[in-house]
C-alpha cells in the first residue's frame, strides 16, 4: 500500500478538460480539481507506484536536449543513466557529456514527487506573476505556454532572472507531471521543458 504525504493546502488552479490536468496557475480560474476528485496529487497518492522507471527529456537550450533513465525504489532513486550520452556522437561529444553526467546526477535527478512539487512551487509563482498582467487572454480556457510567454511579454513586470512561468500537463492514470513548460521573461529564449516520455511500474517480485 503507498504511503504519501498529504497534498500542499495551495495547489493553484487548474484547468480542467475531462479529467485532463493542467495547470495555468491564473488567478480568475477557481475550478478546483479536488471537486472531481482527479487532481495529480490525489491521482499520485492513490494510484501511483513506491517503485517505477521513468525515461525524462530536459530541454535548456542551448544545450541539446538531455535525454534520462530514473529507476526509483519505495520512493527513492537507486540508479540513473544518461541516455544521450550513451554513445559518443557529435551533438554529445566527451567534453560536453562528461558537465552533463555529473550535474544530472547530482542536481538533475527527479523523481515524480519531486516533479510534482516544483510543478506546484511554479504554478504559484506563475500566479503571482500574471496578476499583474490585465490581457484579456488570462481568462482563456485554451491558453497555452506561447500565450503566456506573449502575455508577459506585453506586461509591465519587474522580474528577475530567476522567475519563470510555467504550464504543466498531468498524466490522467497516475497523476505524474507528463510536460512542464518553463519560460524566463527575462532572458531570451527562456524556454525549457521537462517531459516524462515513459513511466513504468516495478513490481516486486511475488
Amino acid at each position: 500500500m503507498n504511503k504519501r504525504k498529504n497534498a500542499p493546502n495551495h495547489l493553484g488552479r487548474r484547468l480542467i478538460l475531462g479529467c485532463v490536468l493542467i495547470v495555468v496557475s491564473i488567478t480568475s480560474f477557481s475550478i478546483l480539481s479536488y471537486v472531481l476528485d482527479c487532481s495529480p496529487y490525489k491521482l499520485w497518492q492513490t494510484n501511483g507506484p513506491d517503485s517505477y522507471r521513468i525515461v525524462v527529456e530536459y530541454v535548456w537550450p542551448p544545450v541539446p536536449p538531455v535525454t534520462q533513465e530514473i529507476f526509483v525504489k519505495d520512493g527513492a532513486i537507486i540508479q540513473n543513466n544518461i541516455l544521450s550520452c550513451d554513445h559518443n556522437s557529435v551533438l554529445y561529444s566527451a567534453t560536453l557529456c562528461d558537465p552533463i553526467k555529473t550535474y544530472y546526477s547530482q542536481v538533475g535527478l527527479y523523481t515524480v514527487d519531486k516533479l510534482l512539487a516544483d510543478a506546484e512551487s511554479c504554478s504559484a509563482a506563475t500566479e503571482m506573476i500574471l496578476a499583474q498582467c490585465s490581457s484579456s487572454q488570462v481568462n482563456r480556457s485554451d491558453i497555452t505556454i506561447d500565450d503566456l510567454i506573449t502575455i508577459t511579454k506585453s506586461c509591465p513586470l519587474e522580474l528577475d532572472s530567476s522567475q519563470s512561468i510555467c504550464i504543466t500537463e498531468y498524466d490522467t492514470t497516475y497523476g505524474y507531471p507528463e510536460e512542464i513548460n518553463y519560460f524566463v521573461p527575462q532572458i531570451d529564449d527562456g524556454f525549457g521543458r521537462i517531459r516524462i516520455t515513459q513511466f513504468e511500474e516495478i513490481r516486486s517480485d511475488s
